[in-house]
């Protein structure tokens, strides 16, 4: 989850052969923004994150944030959704990036909001979806049929959204990984290659393969592309990630 890795990119929209994200707009922020123009999604079961990055190498721009972010001391661009949450609007962040490119060893804090669901709380979540959860979250290409019909056949039995997608998951675990596979063919749906022919792959193509199988079964999904936690470093009761920490995870929706 998003909430023991850092986000980089969220994305939203699946054209068989790879994900787009189709946030359009750009907001600049001031350090620790007063205004306030940060106005996540306001979930229930959430509480705030605060985490510090140290940049051990220069000239990345690329900002790291776990679950919604609220405020971050930079200025900061952020690419971002408005969404209609009853008369409001909320803000739903995919990047974020500083004006200027980072220095060696120059730091920043995030405070962000995460989940902090139980599984009984999200199991009894329902199917009651917005209207900008479906639209945003649902969307699917042409697919072909076999990658509907084995969505369906593995949750059989599964009475709930929560229940349907661990099945999703524990089925896609069976599956060899591999990050030293070649591309799909030209012309191939991703996730049918994957499930059906190659049945190899890396985490970009498990978190593909369950965003879009758990569209095929009405329950919103996305993929999120960051980094996992890295390496505990006991002395300066830190983390240290590196490039070989990159990671992609799906992120799924319960009301």
């Amino acid at each position: 989850s998003s909430a023991a890795s850092d986000v980089y990119k969220r994305q939203d929209t699946y054209t068989g052969s790879g994900w787009v994200n189709t946030d359009n707009l750009t907001l600049e922020l001031q350090s620790n923004d007063p205004r306030g123009w940060l106005n996540p999604v306001p979930y229930t079961m959430q509480r705030e994150f605060t985490h510090t990055i140290r940049m051990l190498e220069p000239g990345e721009d690329v900002l790291f944030f776990a679950g919604q972010p609220l405020r971050i001391n930079l200025f900061t661009r952020a690419r971002l959704a408005y969404l209609p949450i009853g008369e409001q609007q909320a803000t739903d962040v995919s990047m974020l990036h500083a004006l200027r490119p980072l220095r060696r060893n120059q730091s920043y804090t995030v405070v962000s909001l995460v989940s902090a669901a139980a599984v009984s709380q999200l199991r009894a979540a329902g199917t009651e979806y917005p209207d900008w959860v479906a639209k945003r979250y649902l969307q699917l290409p042409r697919l072909p049929q076999r990658v509907r019909l084995l969505s369906r056949e593995i949750v059989e039995g599964a009475g709930t959204p929560y229940d349907q997608a661990e099945a999703i998951q524990n089925y896609l675990r069976r599956i060899t990984y591999d990050q030293y596979i070649s591309a799909p063919p030209a012309g191939r749906d991703v996730v049918d290659w994957f499930l059906f022919e190659n049945r190899r792959g890396y985490c970009d193509y498990y978190a593909t393969a369950m965003a879009v199988m758990c569209r095929v079964l009405g329950i919103p999904a996305r993929v999120s592309q960051g980094y996992t936690p890295g390496e505990y470093i006991a002395a300066a009761r830190s983390y240290q990630v590196r490039q070989l920490d990159a990671h992609a995870w799906p992120e799924v929706y319960f009301p």
